[in-house]
């Protein structure tokens, strides 16, 4: 598949380097948004745990400029100024309702939701693409 960045060239925290395909970086990009829903919750998502430093799909994209990030392919890229974007209400969120209040949560967990729809319509596309080379 050549929307897949095999000449990864970033230093990054063992624990957040992606593998290479996009439904593992989903599924990562998932859990992470799993624990910012929860941490949301609790009233202590913060910004810092929102950067793309945390995020597998940005760590993947970022070397082109995210334009092959499945978010950016959606027209949901989180630096989409022009268009909604799920990440940019997370951080309106985090930076505009402190103390929390359920916006925080609302925006995480749509974030989350918008990740796992992508992921599963990437995995349906994966296995048309595998079922007509067959």
């Amino acid at each position: 598949m050549d929307y897949i960045n095999k000449d990864l060239e970033i230093e990054v925290p063992e624990e957040y380097y992606p593998t290479q395909t996009t439904v593992d970086a989903l599924d990562r990009s998932i859990i992470h948004w799993e624990d910012n829903v929860a941490l949301a919750q609790g009233d202590n998502l913060t910004s810092s745990e929102i950067t793309g430093s945390k995020c597998s799909l940005c760590i993947l994209y970022s070397g082109d400029n995210c334009t092959r990030c499945p978010l950016f392919a959606c027209g949901l890229g989180c630096d989409n100024e022009d268009e909604y974007s799920p990440w940019q209400e997370v951080q309106s969120a985090v930076r505009d309702c402190y103390p929390y209040d359920g916006a925080v949560v609302d925006a995480a967990q749509c974030m989350l939701s918008t990740l796992e729809s992508i992921r599963d319509y990437t995995v349906d596309l994966l296995e048309g693409e595998q079922n007509e080379t067959s």
